[in-house]
């Protein structure tokens, strides 16, 4: 029974980006456990006292280093050893989203995406006021009526252009919806030869180029699916490392995996995504971590992870390439396949960062428009930079333009401290799954530690009703309230600033 609770619990905690905000009620966590699960974690982190657990106390510590650690965990029920793993796991998970959405080309693409699209809603939200009734039903598939003025229309397709992509991104963790993927990419609709496996070319919105799911036809790969899964790699991998990185470590990932990533539990794009570099071995994600030799296991996650990595640079769209550089899917595949090609020649990296720089030479790489990593950072920079200008010159509400500044400042940062080291990073490719290890630098530290920043409540509500707006069913008094709170009070907050 408790696990069911901590798995109910553990599915509705989540890092919602947008506000840089985490949701997980880790004291709720850990009330949910059985009394067995509490009393081992307790020892298992070495606590002397009672309150909430260290930094060291929570990841300072390799069980398979104390007999006593390793003998009470074999005691627990798998429920209970289930809970455990899921309690120690919780921050490497949620951290990895954290840290994906701000150090990287991908991350930039999103904040920026979510300014811009704040941006033409200042524009739009007043001229939608004017209007005698509000759209019923997903505003992402609101069409204006006929009447409509010429304003009005180009106001809300600013909007909607914005927000048609960030849903084709993964964002709002929607359905995806069939009438929205179109096949092929442009004039091309030639199914491509995956590591044996027919894909379907899909363009979604007529922006994202992507894959579509075999044998799901309103599936697509989502890039959304790719922070995932970094986040279970990294959980995996540090699972791996308590367990000393040996045969000890398989039941327990074997149990993590059964317990909250069941074959039967998780997305289909996302069981394909884990799939897709497991078919090189002619098997499935879930049974190659059961079966395969735990050496071959632990550098099978790191491909993975780098594959991930690698996908995640994927820039805003640039000028002198097409929306096909910044599929960050592509990337990925690009990534996978490079990885199964070099193992099975016998090509040896010194390092992934040394197979991603290869990557980028590769001569497959003219078919993703791909270029090296030093001209996509210094681009996201620069990027960040125009959007630091417009941030600063035309958003109105003082709160929103402080939280957008932050976002802005500390991707400015870590984007410009990444332009000399190119793929290099312990955060973005931690050694033993756990990006929290990763904080080198006190700027790190600064911009990204658990206690850097917290978004005021004005950013939490907008982008919560944001969400509700775009995504799901609002009643057309709650969209007018709403509607004139973020967009007119900000006028007067303004004025007196």
């Amino acid at each position: 029974m408790a696990l069911a609770e901590a798995r109910e619990l553990l599915q509705s905690m989540e890092y919602l980006p947008a506000s840089v905000r985490f949701d997980l009620a880790q004291e709720k966590l850990w009330t949910s456990l059985s009394a067995a699960s509490r009393s081992f974690c307790w020892a298992a982190s070495g606590k002397k006292s009672p309150g909430q657990m260290s930094f060291n106390e929570a990841f300072g510590r390799v069980w398979t280093n104390d007999p006593a650690t390793l003998s009470a965990f074999a005691s627990l029920t798998d429920e209970s050893k289930a809970e455990a793993l899921a309690f120690f796991t919780l921050l490497v998970h949620e951290y990895t989203h954290h840290f994906d959405f701000l150090i990287t080309p991908f991350g930039v693409n999103y904040h920026g995406k979510w300014f811009r699209e704040y941006r033409a809603f200042q524009r739009f939200a007043p001229l939608l006021l004017q209007q005698p009734s509000f759209p019923d039903g997903r505003f992402i598939d609101y069409t204006p009526p006929t009447s409509a003025s010429e304003e009005f229309r180009e106001a809300f397709k600013e909007v909607h252009d914005i927000s048609a992509t960030l849903e084709a991104l993964g964002d709002g963790g929607m359905t995806p919806r069939a009438e929205n993927m179109a096949l092929g990419w442009y004039e091309n609709t030639k199914p491509a030869i995956i590591l044996g496996q027919s894909l379907q070319r899909i363009t979604v919105r007529g922006f994202l180029f992507t894959y579509g799911v075999p044998d799901e036809p309103n599936w697509y790969l989502r890039p959304s699916t790719l922070l995932e899964t970094r986040a279970i790699v990294h959980c995996l991998s540090w699972i791996l490392r308590l367990f000393g990185q040996d045969e000890r470590a398989r039941e327990p990932m074997q149990i993590y995996l059964k317990a909250f990533y069941s074959r039967a539990a998780i997305a289909p794009d996302y069981r394909f995504l884990l799939d897709l570099l497991a078919s090189a071995w002619e098997t499935d994600f879930h049974n190659f971590l059961g079966n395969a030799h735990i050496e071959l296991v632990r550098q099978f996650l790191m491909l993975l992870d780098a594959a991930c990595w690698y996908a995640l640079q994927a820039p805003p769209p640039m000028p002198d390439a097409s929306a096909v550089r910044s599929s960050p899917i592509l990337r990925f595949v690009h990534a996978i396949t490079f990885f199964v090609e070099s193992f099975r020649d016998r090509r040896p990296f010194a390092s992934a960062v040394d197979a991603m720089i290869a990557m980028d030479r590769d001569p497959k790489r003219t078919a993703y428009e791909l270029t090296d990593i030093d001209a996509i950072l210094r681009y996201c920079v620069q990027f960040v930079e125009i959007l630091q200008n417009l941030n600063h010159t035309e958003i109105i509400d003082p709160e929103v333009r402080k939280h957008f500044a932050h976002i802005l400042r500390v991707q400015h940062n870590q984007l410009s401290s990444r332009v000399p080291k190119g793929y290099v990073s312990f955060i973005g490719i931690p050694e033993e799954g756990n990006p929290l290890l990763g904080l080198r630098t006190q700027q790190e530290v600064d911009d990204l530690a658990p206690d850097a920043y917290t978004s005021g409540s004005q950013i939490r509500d907008w982008f919560a009703f944001r969400n509700g707006l775009l995504y799901r069913f609002l009643g057309s008094q709650q969209i007018a309230v709403s509607l004139a709170r973020f967009f007119n009070d900000p006028l007067r907050r303004a004025s007196q600033a």
